[in-house]
């Protein structure tokens, strides 16, 4: 808030788990889009992954962040890729904790 950012919080209702939960839609005018991982410090979970769909002219890269690969080679494909959020992990541990990956680029 003392950057001139604006958050939105979300509660979960009782009774309700997160498969309820719905996608949200943020849009707003900046010279670059920005995520605010500062919130999820507080969390419990030492691999919180944060997950953010950017559409965009060009690919999004993080300026503060490593940006990392999983190794394809160590997906598990005969269960449908179960290990990949493991893999993420791993490549972001070795990375020192904190990075993003890219799942999936278009080209337009």
């Amino acid at each position: 808030m003392n950057n001139g950012f604006h958050f939105v919080a979300l509660k979960l209702a009782p009774g309700k788990d997160l498969g309820d939960i719905e996608p949200i839609a943020l849009t707003y005018v900046a010279k670059k889009p920005g995520i605010p991982t500062q919130l999820t410090a507080i969390t419990t979970d030492p691999d919180l992954g944060v997950i953010a769909w950017v559409l965009a002219e060009n690919r999004a890269i993080p300026e503060n962040y490593l940006q990392v690969e999983v190794n394809d080679a160590k997906i598990y494909w005969l269960n449908g890729g179960q290990n990949y959020a493991d893999l993420v992990a791993e490549a972001a541990n070795e990375a020192g904790g904190n990075a993003f990956t890219t799942d999936y680029v278009q080209a337009r």
